[in-house]
């Protein structure tokens, strides 16, 4: 299948989301950009923002799995970066209460 720019560098930013979780050394790690993260979701329509956790939400991570494997750049407000490490949901044991 013949693919644009756009699709193709989204289809590269997954592999290496999944290169990074499935490495065989357990040291992958990617780092990602918010644009990254908007055309993933434009072309593939998966939300990465809204399917992972930041370190903030987890309490309890599975053993063997305590590794954050991407972490997304960001601008907060337009003034300075910030990052969010990301747990994947199968990474989670237990999730810090959110208070109301």
């Amino acid at each position: 299948m013949k693919l644009n720019k756009q699709e193709q560098k989204a289809i590269d930013d997954m592999r290496s989301i999944l290169d990074a979780i499935t490495h065989p050394e357990n040291k992958g790690y990617v780092c990602m950009s918010s644009g990254d993260l908007t055309n993933i979701e434009r072309v593939l329509g998966v939300d990465l923002w809204c399917s992972t956790f930041s370190k903030k939400q987890v309490k309890k991570t599975v053993r063997g799995k305590e590794r954050s494997v991407m972490k997304i750049c960001f601008q907060v407000n337009g003034q300075h970066s910030a990052e969010k490490h990301c747990f994947f949901p199968f990474q989670v044991k237990e999730k810090v209460a959110v208070k109301a």
